[in-house]
């Protein structure tokens, strides 16, 4: 397969449009991957309305010099994405994208309808419940953001793809496929149904840590090219310090497709590979890969890892009690009556708690709180076993 790897320090626009038109050159042209006619969606991050500079969605420089490449070869684009929460609109509206939609006369969709999909006769997951408005596309392009994620340890081109999923369907995703490594082959099962052109990744400012929004942002200077987007995740792995076999999704693709998990086996164009041994990665848990057997057992609430609330930092927005999957919730509205004065109450407290019991640790809350007040706690057991 062929990807190209550029260094770029900072969004200046035009320098990230030239190394676009660059890499897909490298990698085969314009022409190779796309006709005259066909009707392209760009497909960026807009997992939430946060600060471009928090490396959480990707950039819209960065997406602005994606638009400007693709005007100049007079396709034939819109643009679209799905955030779990919020409407789309509202999110491109407040991070900047819709401002570059409407400057270059591009549609913006938003994804409300559904509507059912086979899947390739290749998958484990056999349908689909996507937006309906997706159909109306040739082909998709991927514009991920380089970042980690407390579920599949790493988000990128593939994991994007999962926006086409519209809305709270998502958390319902989570439900059915509650395991790390299945709900990983799931969303390679749902890219392989998709007809997806090239990927582009913007990693000039990624997120590490317990992402994919719960982390910090680090400027890498990555820009990624490739002609599908296993390819753009296999080399962003590579380069933040990852091996390839402990990330689930790229696993399950080589093995589905063949594909060699060595970047020696590729052909990978462009500048020298910077790799960065500082990223603050995700902790491969090995008891996720036992975990389907384990799940909703007292075994597993003592070795798996665990959301957590840090409540100084938390707000009340309730937002993750909404998209919590499970039924009962597994994060429940508590209220602590306290300060006693000759036996009146003058004051209560307020406060959420997990019920680890039903919790599938999707982290869905995770991902979707605003003020960072949600992290990822390792067991014992589970620390023991990540060192045998």
């Amino acid at each position: 397969m062929k990807v190209a790897f550029f260094y770029v320090k900072d969004y200046d626009i035009f320098l990230i449009e030239e190394k676009i038109k660059k890499g897909i050159d490298l990698i085969g042209g314009y022409n190779s991957y796309f006709n005259k006619d066909e009707k392209i969606l760009l497909k960026p991050n807009l997992l939430s309305s946060d600060d471009p500079e928090k490396g959480v969605i990707t950039h819209p420089i960065f997406f602005e010099a994606v638009v400007r490449y693709f005007k100049n070869q007079s396709a034939n684009i819109k643009v679209g994405d799905s955030p779990a929460i919020s409407s789309s609109l509202k999110v491109a509206k407040e991070s900047g994208i819709l401002e570059i939609c409407e400057k270059y006369n591009i549609d913006f969709i938003e994804f409300k309808e559904k509507v059912t999909i086979k899947g390739n006769p290749q998958n484990i997951v056999k349908s689909f419940e996507i937006s309906k408005e997706i159909l109306c596309f040739d082909k998709i392009v991927s514009l991920p953001k380089l970042k980690n994620h407390s579920l599949t340890i790493f988000t990128g081109g593939i994991k994007n793809l999962f926006g086409v999923i519209p809305g709270k369907t998502k958390a319902f995703m989570h439900t059915r496929f509650p395991d790390p490594l299945v709900f990983s082959k799931m969303i390679v099962d749902l890219a392989d149904s998709l007809k997806t052109g090239i990927c582009i990744m913007d990693g000039i400012i990624a997120h590490e840590g317990q992402g994919p929004r719960g982390g910090n942002p680090i400027k890498l200077g990555y820009l990624i090219i490739g002609e599908n987007p296993f390819i753009v995740d296999l080399l962003a792995v590579k380069l933040v310090g990852y091996n390839p076999k402990d990330i689930p999704f790229l696993a399950y693709y080589s093995q589905k497709h063949n594909v060699s998990l060595s970047l020696e086996d590729h052909r990978i164009y462009g500048d020298n590979l910077l790799f960065n041994n500082n990223f603050k990665k995700i902790s491969i848990d090995k008891i996720h890969f036992s975990s389907k057997i384990l799940k909703n057992s007292f075994i597993y609430n003592k070795i798996s890892s665990k959301p957590y609330f840090v409540r100084k930092k938390c707000t009340m927005c309730l937002e993750c009690l909404n998209i919590c999957p499970t039924k009962p919730k597994s994060i429940l509205l508590k209220e602590k009556k306290v300060n006693f004065i000759k036996g009146k109450i003058f004051n209560k407290n307020k406060y959420l708690k997990y019920n680890y019991n039903t919790c599938i640790r999707c982290f869905c809350c995770q991902e979707i709180c605003p003020s960072k007040a949600i992290k990822i706690k390792d067991s014992i057991v589970s620390k023991i076993l990540r060192k045998i």
